[in-house]
């Protein structure tokens, strides 16, 4: 249909009917709305068909959508995901470790610095 042939099917003028918008419907497809029910019934009711269908019905659903590509991929997905959780896992466990050992190091040198301060304060020989 071009542009200026559409037809509103529905109105929110105040006193349309539902009488009014079948028979702009039955005008414009040539069908009533009881039939135009039905169809639309039918073709929902084939579709839920196929999705609870047996095996062969499954099997179409998945040839029509490849579905095990897409389990494929996702299970895929999933290990890669898994794989780099455990690696950060691995490098922050290796990361805490270097900085407790840092802070160890760190405790050290200044016991170390402090014993050296004592020792010249109390060394004599340094006293000249």
């Amino acid at each position: 249909m071009k542009n200026e042939e559409r037809t509103i099917l529905e109105s929110t003028e105040k006193g349309s009917k539902a009488s009014e918008v079948n028979k702009k419907l039955y005008d414009v497809t040539g069908l009533n709305r009881k039939i135009i029910e039905n169809v639309t019934y039918a073709a929902q009711q084939k579709f839920v068909n196929l999705i609870e269908g047996g095996n062969s019905q499954k099997d179409a659903m998945d040839y029509i959508f490849d579905f095990k590509t897409i389990d494929e991929v996702t299970k895929q997905a999933k290990k890669v995901i898994k794989n780099r959780e455990t690696q950060v896992e691995r490098k922050n466990d290796i990361k805490e470790r270097l900085e407790r050992r840092e802070e160890e190091l760190n405790e050290q040198e200044k016991q170390q610095i402090n014993c050296r301060k004592k020792r010249t304060i109390w060394n004599p020989r340094s006293r000249k």
